[in-house]
């Protein structure tokens, strides 16, 4: 399976949002060769302090195909900062199936 992400923050691929701020995430997944996922069933953050409070479309989401073998899920995660200071990279995991 070969497999892309990526993400922006307002359009950018990096943002300094203010302690305790919902900010919203834009992440598309597209994947070729791997006809057993069909869905995004869900999302959580694995940096401490960032919540998942929502994500839009709402999930699971089915995967669409754009070609050939290739599927792609684009959406929208919507997350609260933790409310101390962090500098650092963001880590959100998609559960697909």
């Amino acid at each position: 399976m070969l497999l892309y992400n990526a993400s922006t923050i307002g359009g950018k691929p990096s943002s300094v949002v203010v302690a305790g701020q919902t900010f919203s995430v834009q992440a598309e997944i597209d994947f070729q060769a791997c006809p057993c996922v069909h869905y995004v069933i869900s999302v959580q953050s694995m940096t401490p302090g960032f919540v998942v409070v929502n994500t839009t479309p709402l999930l699971p989401l089915q995967f669409s195909g754009i070609g050939g073998d290739t599927y792609t899920a684009g959406f929208s995660v919507e997350l609260v900062a933790p409310s101390a200071p962090y500098s650092g990279n963001l880590t959100l995991v998609a559960r697909c199936g």
